[in-house]
């Protein structure tokens, strides 16, 4: 990559930047897609409810 560019496959332009709580909603779901797979292949070290543990 040259610099801090990068380039999609029709050229766009990809910015990178910090989340924001407002971006929780949208980085939850892929999230929880990865937490099931885990918690079903180790549920011995993954919760099934992970949010609900303090």
């Amino acid at each position: 990559m040259a610099g801090a560019e990068a380039t999609g496959q029709h050229g766009d332009m990809i910015q990178i930047r910090t989340a924001s709580s407002d971006d929780a909603a949208l980085l939850a779901s892929p999230n929880q897609i990865v937490h099931d797979l885990h918690n079903r292949h180790r549920p011995d070290l993954f919760l099934v409810f992970p949010e609900l543990v303090i």
